[in-house]
Order: C-alpha cells, then structure tokens, then sequence
C-alpha cells in the first residue's frame, strides 16, 4: 500500500495527523507532499490548521470533515484509491 492510501485510511477513521504522526507510523518523512497530493490529484478535502507546540515549534494538523467521511462510507462519493 502507498503511504498517499496509508495516510488516506487513517483520516478516514476520524483521526487527524501530524507529520511526526506519519513518520511514527508510515515512515513518511514528507506529510505535507502526500497531502498535497491528494488534494491536487484526487480531490480529497483535507483540512489543516498550524499548531503548536510546547517549545514554539509549528506544525500542520490534518482531518478530514466528519461529513465528507459519511458521505464516503454511504457511497455518496467514491474514495480515494477506488
């Protein structure tokens, strides 16, 4: 599997994620490339919001509408990667 499904299937749970997140778990060094990506190419709404942390640092979290992730599961729109 892709890192792009990989990343995809993981906000489509309901969960958001962070580049430390997809470096943890899919060995993604580059979130900000994927989720590119999949905006651009697939048309995936992703959401993002700059955040930090305790040491000034910034960062970029990214999720998915709960609405988009209903419509998805109904079949209202295909998913990514179908």
């Amino acid at each position: 599997m892709s890192q792009r499904q990989d990343i995809y299937n993981h906000l489509m749970t309901g969960a958001t994620i962070t580049p430390v997140t997809a470096l943890n778990l899919f060995g993604c060094f580059c979130l900000a490339q994927r989720i590119g990506e999949l905006r651009r190419h697939f048309g995936v709404p992703i959401l993002s919001k700059t955040v930090e942390n305790a040491n000034g640092k910034s960062y970029a979290r990214y999720w998915l509408e709960r609405d988009y992730i209903a419509k998805v599961k109904v079949g209202e729109i295909k998913p990514f990667g179908v």
